[in-house]
């Protein structure tokens, strides 16, 4: 697949774009416009590459369900000679749309080659756990120092700056909310990593304000900031899941025992008293379906307690079901 053919997904994404999801489809959008300057000059200018991979993360990070901008870091890899990099993110954006046309294209390209054929079918290493991989950079960050070289200073928090936007890139995990303890360690190790190295940076930066312009790299910041808070966000809404599977669940026993209690009724007036018992529990759906909206609309799945909640409703349902018969029957 050519440079051109990469470029339609620029011209069809106005067409596709969604208000929840807008910020990304703008990331990605101003990600492709860079590469296409890039290529204007026929990829020589690195500062655009870069500012071009920052622009398609942070898409990834607004939408990790949006295809497109997997595809864009996917095309930069290969100009860096990084097949493996570029199959990840190729096979990334095929998960998240199976038919994604220019994901599929450019796979095929890249595994029409003879070399990578041979690498695809080799064995290949056990990746390490995420948590091993990652050296903790916090312990030598760089500072002002007592000869007060701001210059120094600029170029070492460009350089790290550079580094962790590269690590960013090269992580093999995805940030997601889950019930599984496992599952969250190695982002709370990571966010504390992350926590530290950016709120350094961001002192220096405001160090380095007194003499130098510091845009440039508040803009290579960016990506940084965007991480930290999708897995703050990744934590919080992992509590959330946790309170709306006790919440269910506590709310189903109660149900249940509705149930049986209607069941038994044989007055008008323990009828309406259980009314207001059921209303509660009406309520309490309500709540919880609330809960599970804003963390769909947060691109997060919720497949982990549906069955949870759909009990819960199922039960509530049958109990009003119960409830208009035994009604009717004491009339």
């Amino acid at each position: 697949m050519d440079f051109k053919q990469l470029m339609t997904m620029r011209d069809e994404i106005g067409s596709l774009s969604s208000k929840r999801h807008r910020e990304s489809d703008v990331s990605f959008l101003n990600g492709m416009n860079l590469l296409e300057k890039a290529y204007e000059r026929q990829f020589q200018d690195k500062e655009l590459l870069l500012k071009a991979s920052e622009a398609f993360m942070q898409a990834i990070q607004n939408n990790r369900m949006n295809p497109d901008p997997y595809v864009g870091i996917a095309y930069l890899f290969l100009l860096l000679n990084n097949t493996n990099k570029a199959i990840r993110y190729l096979n990334e954006a095929r998960r998240v749309a199976p038919s994604h046309e220019n994901a599929r294209l450019l796979l095929d390209s890249i595994l029409e080659k003879e070399e990578i054929e041979k690498e695809m079918t080799g064995e290949v290493s056990e990746e390490q756990p995420f948590a091993e991989t990652i050296a903790f950079a916090g312990d030598h960050l760089p500072v002002l120092g007592p000869d007060h070289d701001f210059d120094a200073l600029y170029d070492d928090l460009e350089a790290l700056l550079m580094e962790e936007s590269r690590k960013l890139m090269d992580e093999p995990f995805d940030a997601r909310p889950s019930l599984q303890a496992e599952n969250l360690g190695p982002i709370e190790v990571r966010l504390t990593q992350l926590s530290k190295i950016y709120k350094h940076l961001d002192q220096q930066l405001s160090i380095l304000d007194q003499e130098i312009d510091t845009s440039e790299l508040r803009v290579r910041l960016r990506p940084l900031d965007v991480m930290k808070r999708r897995m703050e966000q990744v934590l919080s809404t992992t509590k959330s899941l946790q309170e709306i599977q006790s919440s269910s669940r506590l709310a189903n026993k109660s149900a249940q025992q509705l149930f049986r209690t209607i069941l038994s009724i044989q007055t008008r007036e323990e009828a309406k008293l259980q009314e207001q018992s059921l209303e509660k529990l009406l309520d309490e759906c309500d709540r919880i379906a609330d809960m599970l909206d804003a963390i769909s609309e947060n691109g997060f799945s919720i497949a982990e307690i549906e069955d949870d909640y759909q009990q819960l409703v199922g039960t509530v349902e049958t109990c009003q079901d119960l409830l208009d018969e035994r009604n009717e029957s004491l009339i």
